[in-house]
Formats: structure tokens, sequence, C-alpha cells
């Protein structure tokens, strides 16, 4: 027998054999944080709340529903719709769903901000900031815990 290990201790790995441990044994460990990932679930999460807001519209044009309804149902939508680009990132990423999915809401906010300041001609405030990154914060984590265990 030959005994590979530390000062002659170690596993006992019959003469002929490899003791090399084969790669399928030994898990490999994910990398902590997959930005081809983050990126599938923001693309995801920007196709829905792009294909709702089209429905919407025509919803709101076809029918004799008021506009004063329209903020409750988009941010509801957004909230859904983060959770599941959340929950798409972490699936991809197979790991640390939570992380994937957190960020997934992140890029979402800031970039909800960047195109809102950019084409809105009234400022925004710090609160409102706020609220919207905690909200999207929260519903990215849940839909990336999701994700990531079913």
């Amino acid at each position: 027998m030959l005994y590979v290990g530390m000062s002659g201790k170690g596993w006992a790995v019959p003469q002929g054999q490899s003791s090399k441990v084969s790669s399928k044994t030994v898990p490999k460990t994910p990398p902590p944080l997959d930005a081809a990932s983050i990126l599938k679930g923001l693309i995801f999460t920007l196709a829905i709340v792009v294909i709702s807001a089209v429905v919407l519209s025509l919803v709101v044009y076809t029918t004799n529903m008021t506009e004063r309804s329209l903020p409750l149902i988009f941010k509801l939508i957004s909230t859904f719709s983060i959770a599941f680009g959340g929950a798409v990132a972490a699936r991809k990423a197979h790991a640390r769903g939570w992380l994937h999915g957190g960020l997934v809401g992140i890029a979402f906010v800031v970039l909800c901000f960047f195109f809102s300041y950019a084409f809105h001609a009234q400022g925004i405030t710090l609160a409102s900031i706020g609220k919207e990154f905690v909200l999207a914060l929260i519903s990215g984590i849940v839909g990336g815990v999701i994700g990531v265990n079913f």
C-alpha cells in the first residue's frame, strides 16, 4: 500500500491507482457574484415591466379606468417583476440567491431613477429614493431566496 499524506499518515491508496481526487467528488464553490445572472434577471425584470406598462396603457385607453389607480398598480407590477427577476438571477447563479436577487432590485431602482432624473423636469427626493430602494431590495431578496431554493 502507498500512503498519501503528510508524515506518512493519510489515505491508503492501492498501488496502480491514482491518488488524485476526482473533480466530481469535490464540490465546487460557486463564484461569490455572477454578473451574467444579475444581467439576465434585470433583463427579465425590465421585459415584464415594459410589457405590463403597454398592457396597462391599453386597458386605460380602452376602458373607463382612471389614471388615479395607476401608481399603485405599477408599484405592484414593479415589485413582482423585481421578485421574478431576482428568482431568475438566483436560479441561474445556483447560489447566494439573496445577493443576486437583491442586486437585481438595486440595479432596477438605479436604472429607473437614472431615466426618471434624465427625462423628468422635477427633482427626485431622497425619501422617494429610499422607499423605492428598500422595497426593491426586499422584493429582490425574497425572489432570490425563492429562486435558488426551487
